[in-house]
């Protein structure tokens, strides 16, 4: 069961549910693409354009002040 003030070991319940979408779509993703280097193929022109603008609007991306 999730708690907000989880002990030890606890699973803590999420704070904001379109952040916890967000990150498992973003892992779904990454997932994807590894799979798909697994099994050989390359992606095609369009999907890399998205994949470059997505990592260029990322948050790690980003310089801190």
């Amino acid at each position: 069961m999730a708690s907000n003030n989880p002990s030890k070991g606890e699973v803590a319940a999420p704070t904001v549910r379109k952040d916890r979408d967000a990150a498992i779509y973003r892992e779904m993703q990454y997932y994807g693409v590894f799979e798909a280097f697994s099994n050989g193929k390359m992606p095609s022109n369009k999907q890399i354009d998205i994949a470059m603008n997505s990592a260029l609007e990322s948050d790690s991306l980003r310089t801190r002040a």
